[in-house]
């Protein structure tokens, strides 16, 4: 999916790898991460209140043009390069680190500091 010719994150950025989308799901479990309508809000470590990273909950585009849960649901990119894609996607209760879809389907890119972990 990506190269580094399409890159959308400035050099020393990077997309979060599944690996990372699946630290927030263990943030969640543990009550490190808030639903605050639009955003979903990720505390940093030990649930530090001074580093939080917001996603957005921007909905996502279907493969046929429809634009659905703007508000309610937000759906990242994983930077991954695999044959399936992963999608984080969250709603109020629910958060999935692991959601695979089709690249024809339009998702959100957060980009975090290449040495950032969740």
């Amino acid at each position: 999916l990506w190269t580094s010719s399409t890159l959308p994150c400035p050099s020393g950025w990077k997309i979060p790898l599944r690996a990372d989308l699946k630290k927030i799901k263990e943030a969640f479990d543990n009550n490190a991460v808030e639903w605050e309508a639009p955003y979903l809000k990720v505390k940093g470590k030990n649930a530090n209140e001074n580093e939080v990273l917001y996603f957005p909950a921007a909905g996502y585009r279907l493969y046929n043009g429809d634009w659905i849960g703007r508000g309610k649901t937000g759906a990242y990119w994983s930077g991954d390069n695999e044959a399936s894609s992963y999608w984080l996607v969250f709603n109020e209760g629910t958060v999935n680190p692991e959601a695979t879809v089709g690249r024809a389907h339009g998702g959100s890119v957060r980009c975090i500091k290449s040495t950032d972990s969740f």
